[in-house]
């Protein structure tokens, strides 16, 4: 019975150590199997991140063949060169200029209000980002427009044509942060407005 017994665990143990092998083939298969797993959803997660990036990148890479050629000038040239209230100017030079009208201090001093009605940007501190930099511009004072003034200015800032208005050359990426239209009642001139505005410009890398 002994003898038996002792060839039964002998088989047991062959048997266990045959299988060995196989459970520590197993073993390793799965364990590699995870790290296949495992790196292939870290792959998945990196292709994902990739295409996110190149998600958030493709406006500003738009944008920045949209402005390549934005002059750095433009507001200058564009903008503050605009002669506001055209018509009232006109019309008060030819009172003044007119011999037979006797000189009025009220008119003499719109005049010379509308002689320092000039459009004047200054330049606020810069911010740098990766592909662009921001300079805000805001007005440094505000100053009197009629119905022309503001579809020319609007035109020329939102680079649209209004009505018989079109935009400069080569303008940049400008942003509205402020834009207030206080309205001045002047009868004998229509319609004017107190203007003032802040803006943003953008320029890309």
């Amino acid at each position: 019975m002994s003898e038996g017994i002792s060839q039964n665990r002998m088989l047991l143990y062959i048997m266990i150590v045959c299988a060995l092998p196989v459970f520590y083939a197993i073993y390793h298969f799965n364990v590699n199997d995870t790290r296949v797993g495992r790196l292939l959803t870290r792959l998945d997660m990196v292709q994902q991140s990739a295409i996110l990036q190149e998600q958030k990148l493709a406006p500003n890479r738009a944008a920045q063949a949209a402005f390549r050629d934005a002059a750095r000038d433009y507001l200058d040239k564009n903008v503050e060169n605009i002669n506001l209230l055209e018509p009232e100017v006109a019309m008060t030079e030819k009172f003044l200029t007119n011999a037979t009208v006797a000189p009025d201090p009220r008119l003499t001093a719109r005049w010379d209000a509308l002689k320092k009605n000039t459009i004047q940007f200054a330049e606020g501190t810069v911010e740098t980002y990766p592909y662009f930099k921001e300079v805000p511009e805001t007005l440094t004072k505000p100053v009197e427009v009629d119905d022309r003034d503001i579809q020319k200015i609007l035109s020329r800032i939102e680079g649209i044509p209004i009505d018989r208005y079109e935009p400069g050359p080569n303008r940049p990426q400008l942003i509205f942060t402020d834009f207030k239209l206080d309205h001045k009642i002047t009868p004998k001139q229509g319609s004017v407005y107190s203007l003032s505005m802040k803006l943003i410009k953008r320029e890309y890398l």
